[in-house]
């Protein structure tokens, strides 16, 4: 914005306009002045000494004459006086003569040579004082009074002499001078004249050129010769044309990188002056206001940038009256609308700044502003993602200060996300006073992060007033500045406590798994010797009577026997290699049938005391198995109390809520029985607490205990589908709580099946291939002692040749499954292939759900775990061929 020059007022017109007029009017009075003075000067010392030489003169004549007037007066001879006085009147310049006597009256008196003395003098003049001559001016005459002295007084001469001559004199300096004055004006005129023509013809041309510079700028001018100082004066206007164009050229430039810069902004760009009236907008501030910049020149910045807020609805502040008022660089308030021209809102961010010029004046405002809607949109959506992510979420600084945090993490810390935001994570997560990598036993994903860039994950207990809360699990990772510097850090913390549950389970179940590889490979070779040991006494047992002394020895046998079926029953089961016999019990009547066992297992000195709730409680359950587990649990009871206590168990009910099955590990929710046997026992800590369940761990002294006993019950209450957990403290004793899920499709038991019938037998012929050779002469006498033809094979090879050479005759293969040189299902694949309609019936030491998952045989086809009764096998070949 150009501004106009102030106009000067003229000064009065004492001067000349023109320089050269003015140097020959300045040097014209300094002459003048000059002359004037030593004109003055010179007139007035001349006419001193003259006025000295004057007075010296006229005292000595005033002398002589009173001295020749005293001779005169002595002799009184007054004729003679006044004759001397008129002869000295003629003197030039005399203007008059008198004698006086002593008291001033008149002797004589002579006025010059035109006058007489007057006869007789009358008249009386006063006289100085004393008898010294003086001197005075009166006027243009020098009155000189002298004393007439004879030994006395004898009057005074005053004579006045005329100082005309003098005043001539010094009216003739003046005039000189005046004429020197006047011959040194016209000639310093001329010469001044002469000399400043060609100077003042190159000032009026450098003064023409410097007129004309705003449109000669950039051009030089040559300047004719003269002077110095005007070459001089020429050659700062070259550069100062050619400077002032090189800087409007730079200011040009400058407008036009200042304008397109304007232009190029992707913010909206509004200048106002002081009133908030608008000077300025470029394109982006014209797109968003809907406003050109022709049309909203010199408007009031609120009718072209109408802002409210997006929560209230209300305009907001002028934004330039805020920055006029503190002079400093001001925002709008978040959530900001801009309505423009058509009425379209869009969300906006602003600042405001002053305008300051360099005196320190605000003499505007500026605003800048940018259309933020999308972006709202776009955090608004990361927010909503944020804030549906499960894990907890924070962003922290290099001062480990959370920035922020979603909903999850608030919820994990349970405290509220006002007073997590601006915290530090330690006083947040793990409640320390000082950053975790203070203390020693800590470690802090968040620090390798920002130290080493690289993302890291450990796992925390999170806890508050020394009570555990959670494990989490806390991921970080790295966020970083355009130099690639680790400014930040995202932490992630997901809470693992459940999963931590589940790996503990899944590792328990691993151990499991080992050891019942080991229990159920034993188990599987033991059922082949009890199935010859079972088989052999219920032989004998047939083949004596009753009262018999070899019988009871063979009973005997069969109840040993029985005893160790039901070892090896509870090694598969604990191996999870035999299929249990789920029916619907009474955990209750469970309970009291073996109430009078277990008092014989725990002694006298245990007091037992069993607490059954009076309302049914079924479940689907194997009632032999849940009767292993009771005995073990109370097998361990009474070994914890050596010294004698109390043994307590009881049964109840369960309504099992999503929080309570998270928190201890069931696997759904619902309907749950409760089995709980406790102690007065010793107890145990926590580390022998957390290994109770895992095979073959044992406190007991070597000879006492397996370490199977609770590893078995673990195993079993997890087949049923159930949770076990333990509650124990050292002199405590100790509660053992088992959970199973309530049949609720059953309000009581079903009906006793009846009384099974003698096992009935056949005539068919009968293929036994079987490797264990005990096994195999056991079965061939039970199927031949119930009428049956028995072909022996002692391997798969061997049966498939003999089943070739009788393949008319067999009507039932019964074979084992696992052997040498072809196992139970490769035999059956090839004898069928040989005759399709054969029947099959498969054995094992494992359970059916065990060889079918090995793929061995197909689910659905005939089979029968050992030990096998001789009973059982009958019964089982009857139902084959029948079927």
């Amino acid at each position: 914005m150009s501004r106009s020059l102030p106009l000067k007022s003229k000064p009065l017109a004492l001067l000349p306009r023109r320089l050269y007029a003015q140097i020959v009017v300045t040097v014209s009075v300094i002459l003048v002045a000059a002359f004037l003075s030593f004109g003055f000067m010179n007139a007035d010392k001349q006419a001193a000494i003259l006025e000295r030489i004057i007075r010296n003169e006229s005292e000595a004549i005033t002398r002589n004459i009173a001295d020749s007037c005293a001779h005169y007066l002595v002799v009184r001879d007054y004729a003679g006086l006044e004759e001397l006085l008129v002869r000295f009147s003629e003197m030039p310049d005399m203007v008059n003569l008198q004698a006086l006597e002593p008291d001033g009256t008149v002797l004589s008196d002579v006025n010059g040579r035109l006058h007489r003395p007057e006869n007789p003098p009358k008249k009386k003049i006063p006289v100085p004082p004393g008898e010294a001559p003086q001197t005075e001016l009166q006027g243009e005459n020098l009155v000189i009074w002298h004393p007439m002295l004879a030994n006395r007084s004898l009057g005074w001469v005053r004579i006045a002499f005329s100082l005309h001559e003098l005043t001539e004199f010094k009216s003739s300096v003046w005039r000189t001078t005046l004429l020197l004055a006047v011959l040194g004006i016209a000639a310093s005129t001329g010469l001044i004249l002469l000399v400043m023509r060609r100077p003042a013809r190159s000032i009026q041309l450098l003064s023409r050129f410097a007129g004309e510079l705003n449109l000669k700028k950039g051009t030089v001018m040559q300047v004719p010769d003269s002077s110095s100082e005007v070459e001089e004066l020429g050659d700062s206007l070259n550069r100062a044309s050619l400077e002032l164009h090189a800087s409007e050229q730079a200011l040009l430039a400058e407008r036009e990188r200042l304008a397109v810069t304007l232009e190029s902004i992707g913010d909206g760009v509004i200048a106002t002056d002081t009133s908030g009236k608008i000077v300025l907008l470029n394109r982006t501030a014209e797109q968003l206001t809907g406003w050109s910049m022709k049309e909203a020149a010199g408007k009031p910045l609120e009718d072209v940038f109408r802002i409210i807020s997006e929560t209230t609805r209300r305009p907001v502040e002028n934004p330039v009256q805020r920055v006029m008022s503190s002079r400093q660089v001001v925002g709008l308030a978040n959530h900001t609308a801009l309505i423009a021209r058509d009425g379209t809102e869009r969300s906006i961010a602003d600042s405001g700044a002053p305008i300051i010029d360099r005196e320190g004046t605000v003499i505007g405002v500026v605003l800048a502003f940018r259309d933020v809607t999308e972006k709202k949109r776009t955090e608004e959506f990361i927010r909503n993602i944020f804030e549906s992510i499960g894990e907890g979420l924070i962003v922290i600084d290099r001062q480990y200060r959370i920035m922020t945090a979603n909903r999850a993490y608030a919820e994990q810390v349970r405290r509220p996300l006002d007073l997590i935001i601006g915290s530090t994570c330690h006083e947040i997560s793990h409640n320390r006073d000082k950053p975790c990598h203070e203390e020693k036993d800590s470690c802090c994903p968040a620090i390798h992060t920002f130290e080493t860039g690289e993302p890291a994950v450990m796992v925390h207990d999170h806890s508050k007033a020394g009570k555990h809360m959670a494990f989490v699990e806390t991921r970080t990772f790295p966020i970083r500045d355009g130099s690639g510097t680790v400014v930040s850090v995202i932490e992630t913390t997901t809470d693992i406590t459940e999963r931590r549950k589940l790996e503990d389970q899944l590792r328990q179940a691993q151990k499991m798994e080992a050891i019942g590889q080991l229990a159920g490979g034993v188990a599987h070779d033991f059922n082949n010797i009890l199935t010859a040991i079972t088989g052999y006494g219920n032989l004998l047992v047939r083949k004596t009577n009753a009262g018999d002394t070899l019988r009871h020895y063979a009973e005997q046998i069969l109840t040993s026997a029985e005893r160790a079926a039901r070892l090896t029953g509870s090694l598969l089961a604990f191996s999870r290699k035999q299929v249990f016999e789920m029916k619907p019990v009474d955990l209750n009547d469970i309970v009291k049938g073996v109430d009078k066992l277990l008092r014989r297992l725990i002694g006298e000195d245990i007091e037992l005391r069993t607490i059954v709730t009076g309302a049914n409680l079924i479940i689907m359950a194997d009632s032999g198995q849940i009767e292993q587990v009771l005995m073990n649990l109370v097998t361990n009871a009474r070994d914890a109390m050596p010294n004698g206590g109390t043994l307590t168990i009881e049964t109840g009910e369960l309504e099992v809520d999503e929080s309570w099955r998270r928190e201890h590990g069931f696997e759904r929710v619902g309907a749950y029985t409760l089995l709980a046997v406790s102690d007065t026992g010793t107890g145990m800590d926590e580390d022998t607490r957390s290994r109770i369940f895992d095979p073959f761990f044992t406190t007991k002294e070597i000879g006492r205990g397996t370490g199977l006993g609770l590893a078995i019950a673990y195993g079993i209450v997890k087949q049923h589908g159930g949770v076990i957990n333990v509650y124990s403290e050292p002199g405590k004793g100790t509660t053992f709580r088992i959970y199973f899920p309530a049949s609720t499709g059953f309000k009581e038991l079903p009906m006793a099946a009846e009384a099974r019938q003698p096992a009935p037998g056949g005539t068919e012929t009968v293929l036994l291939a079987e490797d264990e050779e005990l096994v195999r002469k056991l079965i061939r006498l039970v199927l031949e002692g119930a009428g049956y033809r028995v072909i022996e094979a002692k391997d798969g090879e061997e049966a498939i040749v003999l089943f070739r050479e009788n393949r008319e005759a067999v009507k039932l293969v019964i074979t084992d499954v696992i052997m040498p040189r072809r196992n139970g299902k490769e035999v059956y694949d090839a004898v069928r292939s040989l005759q399709p309609e054969v029947k099959a019936l498969f054995m094992s030491g494992y359970t059916a759900d065990i060889i079918q998952n090995r793929g061995i045989i197909e689910q659905g086809m005939n089979y029968l775990a050992k030990p096998i009764l001789p009973d059982t096998l009958l019964r089982k070949v009857r139902s084959v061929l029948d079927g």
